[in-house]
């Protein structure tokens, strides 16, 4: 992250209209990962003025934008007779933008310290802005839902239905974000799998033979619990490019769901309306 200042310009007498046209604009800018979720927008002097949180060194760029910011963007310039000014607030020199470069796989899993981007390294667990990678739009639903139905799991455990979204490879949520995955590694040309979530599980024993649940074959790796870098699996099956973590609860009653179902799950052919959403 990379605290900015944003310099809208002079905003006249219409301050709710300023605010409005900047808030807006800046609410695109966090549907494509460019920006944190959280900013403050002031006015001093007549000037209208936002501070951010970057998500990388060139966030701020016109080329990264998505097809509302660019709208938005048109909006900001013809209301406030100018280009948005970023000036980063603390030593841009010590920033260096994490990328998908060199990297050994790729994995998608909700990061919930922060702001995290869910796209991340294999090697050391950094975050990669997605306003650079592919179906950022698409990303960006993916995260809110997964967010959405954890949040209903969490306050309301017996709420089963949204677990399963969470922990099937064949749920819709699970669908959207494998082919998510699947963009990104034709684009970028590493592996990128997708993170399961596996909070309800069985026994130590029956776990090390769980099969996985997309192909029905072993999938356990050599990662142990003692290992101190959490971005290695406990569970990683290649072909399926699927991971998932060791259990953190025994639960034989619900240790069933996220398990192989005697049919191996198959990604659904590309749904149109989402691709030309994305190409927006």
């Amino acid at each position: 992250m990379l605290f900015q200042k944003i310099v809208f310009g002079p905003c006249g007498e219409d301050e709710a209209a300023a605010f409005d046209a900047a808030d807006s604009y800046l609410g695109a800018l966090t549907q494509n990962g460019q920006i944190d979720c959280e900013w403050q927008t002031a006015i001093q002097d007549g000037v209208m003025a936002a501070y951010v949180n970057a998500t990388g060194v060139d966030a701020w760029r016109k080329k990264f934008h998505c097809h509302s910011g660019k709208q938005n963007l048109k909006k900001i310039i013809t209301f406030f007779g100018q280009e948005p000014e970023w000036i980063p607030l603390e030593d841009i020199r010590q920033k260096r933008d994490i990328t998908w470069k060199n990297a050994p796989f790729l994995y998608l899993e909700a990061q919930f310290c922060g702001s995290e981007s869910p796209v991340v390294r294999g090697d050391d667990g950094m975050s990669i802005p997605y306003y650079r990678l592919p179906s950022s739009y698409a990303i960006s639903s993916w995260w809110c839902g997964h967010k959405f139905y954890d949040s209903i799991w969490m306050g309301y455990s017996e709420m089963v239905t949204a677990y399963r979204h969470l922990a099937d490879p064949a749920s819709s949520l699970s669908e959207h974000g494998r082919e998510i995955c699947r963009k990104i590694e034709a684009i970028t040309g590493v592996p990128t799998y997708y993170c399961l979530k596996r909070y309800y599980g069985r026994k130590k024993a029956e776990e090390e033979t769980r099969k996985c649940p997309g192909c029905g074959k072993a999938w356990r790796t050599e990662y142990t619990a003692d290992d101190p870098h959490f971005y290695h699996f406990a569970f990683q099956c290649e072909p399926c490019r699927l991971v998932s973590h060791l259990p953190d609860h025994v639960n034989a009653r619900y240790a069933k769901i996220g398990d192989f179902t005697g049919k191996k799950v198959e990604l659904e052919p590309p749904n149109n309306s989402r691709e030309r959403s994305e190409a927006q």
